[in-house]
């Protein structure tokens, strides 16, 4: 039971995982946009993958009128990857994980040029002054809803082009969280030792994002995934551990809004979702946390899906509704433990 909580908590920092990150830049006129702003995140999405540094970064959510921060270090090789250590504290355990570059991540600075090019396409950028972080003069650039309300403030180093602060804001405007370096470094970190984990590719990685079309190579490997939900696209999937014990993270976005879904083998216990509110999305029976962000958990007969969501409802229930939904008999399968103890590893500071 305290199994499946901790599973399905840690599952939560699944969205910290993925506002912007990515493939190629791609030219947009967008009428209200500012060419300038739209520059300065092509640049930051350059230097994202092109600066190697090592940092210390603050990672702050609100939810429910509550806040939680976590101290991060970051150390980023160029062409490589990032290493994320999470500090110990009294509400937050010690972890340590590695992410390839191109995997999102609001834990490091680089932009991906893929989502950036959706951005430009569905939201206003424009400038909103200069600021200072960590002594370094910064440009701000607002990213804003095609209704005037804020989705995200991005402060960017003149010097690096790296980002430095970013605040993220729900669909109505409420800041929810922020990330921020208080020490940052351009050098080359050394990776010597580090476990890298494994990728699993499906299909033509360009054709999936230009028309989110199915994952049907990941079939052939046993996993059950959906199409992308429309106007989104396939960022990012990975594969952790080996066997019976594999998980699946894939994260879907339209630019800004995203959708992390975790498959792993093995059977839910519902009585470790007491706390959670029973619900039916698509006609399909499922656990639902309201927090921040949002996640829904069911039962697929030998696997359980869970989903964190900070996107539209139609997307969720795209998802929810293309994938097996079904009981099992038994209590919780411990691979669930510790797979989702390995997802969680990944993403979440506050894991």
């Amino acid at each position: 039971m305290a199994q499946v909580r901790r599973a399905l908590a840690v599952a939560a920092g699944g969205v910290l995982t993925a506002s912007l990150a990515g493939a190629a830049f791609a030219d947009v006129s967008e009428p209200a946009s500012d060419p300038r702003a739209v520059q300065l995140l092509a640049g930051a999405a350059d230097a994202g993958r092109t600066t190697s540094y090592v940092g210390t970064q603050v990672v702050m959510l609100w939810s429910d009128d509550s806040q939680r921060s976590a101290t991060v270090q970051v150390s980023h090789r160029a062409g490589t990857g990032s290493l994320i250590e999470v500090e110990p504290t009294a509400t937050t355990a010690a972890h340590r994980s590695f992410e390839p570059d191109g995997v999102a991540s609001a834990a490091t600075a680089g932009l991906s040029a893929q989502v950036l090019a959706l951005v430009a396409q569905n939201f206003v950028v424009t400038l909103a002054g200069s600021g200072e972080v960590i002594g370094r003069a910064t440009d701000v650039v607002a990213v804003d809803r095609p209704d005037g309300t804020a989705a995200q403030r991005l402060w960017i180093d003149r010097d690096t082009r790296l980002v430095l602060r970013r605040k993220f804001y729900d669909s109505a405007g409420e800041l929810v969280r922020q990330t921020a370096f208080v020490t940052l470094q351009p050098t080359t970190p050394d990776f010597t030792g580090v476990p890298m984990p494994q990728t699993l590719q499906a299909a033509d990685r360009s054709t999936q994002q230009a028309s989110g079309a199915d994952l049907s190579a990941f079939g052939a490997a046993g996993w059950r995934l959906p199409s992308a939900p429309a106007g989104m696209v396939v960022l990012a999937n990975r594969v952790e551990g080996s066997g019976d014990d594999q998980v699946l993270h894939v994260t879907y976005s339209d630019g800004l809004g995203t959708l992390s879904l975790f498959e792993q083998r093995g059977r839910l216990d519902a009585s470790g979702l007491a706390d959670w509110d029973r619900d039916e999305i698509g006609g399909v029976p499922v656990y639902v946390s309201q927090g921040y962000p949002r996640r829904i958990v069911w039962d697929g007969g030998d696997r359980v899906y869970t989903v964190v969501a900070e996107c539209r409802d139609p997307a969720v229930e795209h998802v929810v509704r293309s994938l097996p939904r079904g009981h099992s008999a038994g209590g919780l399968d411990d691979r669930v433990g510790r797979g989702a103890r390995r997802v969680g590893s990944w993403i979440n500071p506050f894991g």
